[in-house]
Formats: structure tokens, C-alpha cells, sequence
């Protein structure tokens, strides 16, 4: 949401600012039946604060994107409000005026919420669940929490700039 407020894997707490698209999270097909997830945001700043105001994400073959300002989520080209395939479920419900709540079910008891103000033009993004030790990005990862770099480097929360560009959306990012 604003300022915006990160809550990672094992409880880890941090404030980033920025004006980037970042990583979110990127978990991987755990089984068979299992679905990758990569999980894009995009921070804009606004004076002296900032907020999520767009989530791209990739699930399987699916390539979705949800925007702060109509709610809508786009996916593979069409607008949708719900479904239900072999890669994921997805519902959208109207929570109360402007504000509108997605929630993605993915196999193995991984869910997404993703909360859309459009009054405010913010996003909030919940996870819950139970994600693959290979699960990493500015969320952290559900087996090693904390601040930890795209490289594998344990960050201090003093160096939480450097945690935070490390996970700047590249091009070789999917």
C-alpha cells in the first residue's frame, strides 16, 4: 500500500521507497501438478511517499495485470473477473465502495489477495500458504526470512536501498 509496508516471509518488516518495478516473488513448480508463480510490482513515488499502483504476474502459462487506477485485471490480453483452470482460480468481489478484492488460488495451498483502491489508486498484496523452499524475491523466502539479496547476500535492515534494487525488474526477468 503506501509508504509502502512489506511484511516478508517469517515476519520480516520493512519500509521501501522507490519509483521501479520490482520482484515480488518468483516460486517455482514445486510438483507436477504445481504451478510457477512470478509476481511483479510497480512502486510509484508521490512527494515524499510511495505506493504499489500496478501487479504483473506470470502463473504458468497465464501472464496477468491488474492496474490501481480501474481495478481491471487484464489476462493474456482479455479482461476477466473470474476463473477457474488448471493454473489457478481467480474471483473478484467488490469489498465496499471503490475498493475491489482479487484472490488467486494456486495448487499446492498457495493463495494471493490482491486489494485495489481506486479512490486511492493503491494496491495491497497479501500472500498466505505454503510456498516452495525455492520461493525468493523482495518478499523473501518462506525457508531463509529476512532482507536477502537477488545474489544470495543477508542485508541489514540499514542497507534496505540496496536489498530493494537488487530485486529491480531486469531484462532477462520473465
Amino acid at each position: 500500500g503506501g509508504d509502502p509496508h512489506f511484511f516478508g516471509f517469517g515476519g520480516t518488516f520493512f519500509t521501501w521507497q522507490a519509483h521501479c518495478d520490482v520482484i515480488l516473488l518468483k516460486s517455482p513448480k514445486e510438483y507436477e501438478d504445481d504451478t510457477n508463480l512470478e509476481v511483479h510490482i510497480r512502486t510509484t513515488k508521490v512527494r515524499k511517499w510511495s505506493k504499489i499502483d500496478a501487479i504483473a504476474f506470470a502463473a504458468g502459462d497465464d501472464i496477468g495485470e491488474i492496474n490501481s487506477e480501474d481495478a481491471k485485471l487484464i489476462l493474456n490480453g482479455r479482461e476477466i473477473d473470474d476463473l477457474n483452470n488448471a493454473s489457478f482460480s481467480v474471483i473478484k468481489s467488490k469489498v465496499r465502495g471503490k475498493i475491489y478484492l482479487y484472490t488467486f488460488k494456486f495448487p499446492k495451498e498457495k493463495i494471493m489477495q490482491v486489494k485495489v483502491n481506486t479512490r486511492s489508486s493503491m494496491i495491497y498484496v497479501t500472500t498466505k500458504g505454503r510456498y516452495p523452499d525455492g520461493t525468493q524475491g523482495l518478499l523473501g523466502s518462506p525457508r531463509n526470512p529476512g532482507l536477502v539479496s537477488r545474489d544470495g547476500v543477508k542485508m541489514q535492515s540499514k542497507e534496505v536501498n540496496a536489498f530493494g534494487e537488487s530485486w529491480q525488474v531486469r531484462d532477462n526477468d520473465r
